[in-house]
């Protein structure tokens, strides 16, 4: 166990961090605990008619955060909420020094580009956002020419001091010339490092660089070399893993993670065999990927079983029939009819009246179906499962956080009490809360990812302002507003889900909380 620690003491190994103000550390092989919503403190009035200005943050640290947000164009509302959430995030933590610089995206690549650039002008240390894949992509590549340039920079301040023994003066001469190349090049440093920034930033130089010059003092001879200049973390909100890695961390609640949870969950109530229908695109692909995840992680039973339909497409029934195997299943039906028509007893005219108006009689050969989907297709695929009898209790439908966008789809009567994976909702509805109250709407779900995303930076800059890698992708994860969550070192990050029974009218019930810890190896993810 380790020791009891305030949420701004540097603690012994870093462990799930819980993200709650003036929160008390105590983990123990458990996520860090993100500081807890707070009671009820009062922020300024804001509304949709009167957004929160990103521009001239006033500074109240030496720490700087840069956020990227879609703050104009469509996504604009989604990016009001977000920023709304990371500075309720300031404001909730305890004192702290660091200062939050937004900067508006637009949705658009090229902007995101240029609020990058922005941002790391004016020092900061680490970014939040931005939001869309592409924007995060354009990023990347503003982060990696800032460090390229650092380490240019780098190199022309790194000269190399005369071996001691080409030495002709006295040695007390040679040690002040030695000295004085030392301070020479302490001066050098400083000056290729923005003005703006304190002597924290000389991390820029490897740590140890100090213990190199100690012993340029002490013997001349050594040559002070001083490391690349490692690229600005970026903490992406989108979902994409095609973004994620070199650099960039995507805090975005992914499809395919989604469907493994549920899938998973559903061989556990009984449904080992499982089958996929989705759209043949980019989010067909992930969420079948997760589909097949589930599968081995469950050990489900049966072979894999999917179809893919034209996401274009109005009609999805050739994909439907197919993956419930429907064409089999009626011929055992009309070869039955065919030998009762050879009969002419009473016992076969009564059977073959029984079938006047059945097609299949053998349920489908899976217990469960995932409908990687939303909206109007969802509402099409429930249809077209029940008219090719695909329809409980024979057959669970399962789905995504994408059946919640539009909740119209889920008054289809085929998709009544599914289950789909998605946040904690007590957690969720005591977020949605405090937001309501302060600002007087209830936010986006991602508004949670910016309030968590703000509590991480700063509980991580608190411990080192250079954001390693080692502390980002902590394997016990991080507690945050709305559940546990850690970043894998190739960038993506998981969520601790809850799984929900949904139907007409929305969220019905939750079945089963989202997780309180990891209890997995990232080994091998």
């Amino acid at each position: 166990m380790r020791e009891r620690l305030t949420f701004a003491s540097r603690p012994s190994a870093f462990g799930l961090v819980t993200i709650m103000a003036g929160l008390m550390l105590t983990a123990c092989m458990a996520p860090q605990q993100l500081p807890d919503l707070p009671a009820e403190p009062v922020l300024p009035n804001q509304t949709e008619n009167t957004p929160p200005q990103p521009i001239d943050p006033v500074p109240v640290g030496s720490v700087k955060i840069g956020l990227l947000l879609p703050l104009s164009g469509p996504a604009s509302a989604l990016g009001v909420d977000m920023l709304s959430a990371a500075q309720m995030a300031m404001f909730d933590l305890p004192p702290h020094d660091f200062v939050l610089l937004p900067r508006d995206t637009g949705g658009d690549a090229n902007q995101a580009r240029a609020a990058a650039q922005s941002v790391i002008d004016q020092g900061a240390e680490i970014i939040l956002g931005p939001l869309l894949s592409s924007s995060t992509q354009a990023v990347r590549e503003v982060v990696k020419a800032h460090a390229a340039r650092g380490n240019a920079q780098i190199q022309q301040i790194s000269p190399t001091i005369a071996p001691a023994e080409t030495a002709t003066v006295p040695q007390k001469q040679n040690e002040e010339a030695t000295d004085n190349s030392v301070s020479a090049l302490i001066e050098r440093a400083f000056s290729a490092i923005d003005a703006k920034e304190n002597e924290d930033q000389l991390a820029e130089i490897e740590p140890g660089a100090g213990d190199e010059i100690q012993t340029a003092q002490a013997a001349a001879g050594n040559r002070i070399t001083a490391t690349s200049s490692e690229p600005i973390k970026v903490i992406s909100f989108s979902s994409n893993a095609k973004v994620a890695g070199d650099g960039v961390y995507i805090l975005g609640f992914r499809p395919e993670e989604q469907v493994e949870r549920v899938v998973t969950y559903a061989v556990r109530q009984g449904h080992p065999r499982i089958a996929f229908l989705g759209p043949d695109d980019a989010y067909g692909t992930v969420t079948l990927s997760g589909y097949r995840a589930g599968r081995v992680a469950a050990a489900s039973s049966g072979s894999e079983r999917y179809a893919l339909y034209p996401p274009a497409a109005t009609d999805q029934s050739d994909a439907v029939r197919r993956v419930s195997d429907f064409a089999t299943r009626a011929a055992e039906v009309d070869q039955q009819r065919a030998l009762l028509e050879q009969r002419d007893d009473a016992a076969a005219v009564q059977a073959l009246k029984a079938l006047e108006n059945i097609d299949t009689q053998t349920p489908p050969p899976f217990d469960a179906v995932v409908i990687a989907d939303g909206g109007n297709r969802l509402q099409s695929v429930g249809a077209l499962l029940a008219f090719f009898d695909v329809t409980p209790p024979d057959v669970r439908m399962l789905g995504t956080m994408r059946w919640l966008d539009d909740l119209t789809a889920l008054d289809e009567p085929n998709l009544d009490n599914s289950w789909i994976a998605a946040v904690d909702q007590e957690k969720r509805a005591a977020f949605d809360g405090l937001f309501e109250r302060r600002l007087g709407k209830r936010p986006n779900l991602l508004a949670q990812l910016a309030y968590d995303s703000v509590a991480l930076a700063v509980a991580i800059g608190q411990e080192d302002r250079r954001y390693p890698v080692e502390l980002l992708t902590d394997a016990e994860g991080f507690a945050g507003s709305g559940g546990i969550f850690r970043i894998r070192p190739d960038g993506l990050t998981e969520h601790g889900l809850a799984i929900l029974e949904v139907g007409r009218g929305g969220i019905k019930a939750q079945r089963e909380p989202a997780p309180s810890s990891f209890n997995t190896s990232l080994a091998g993810r």
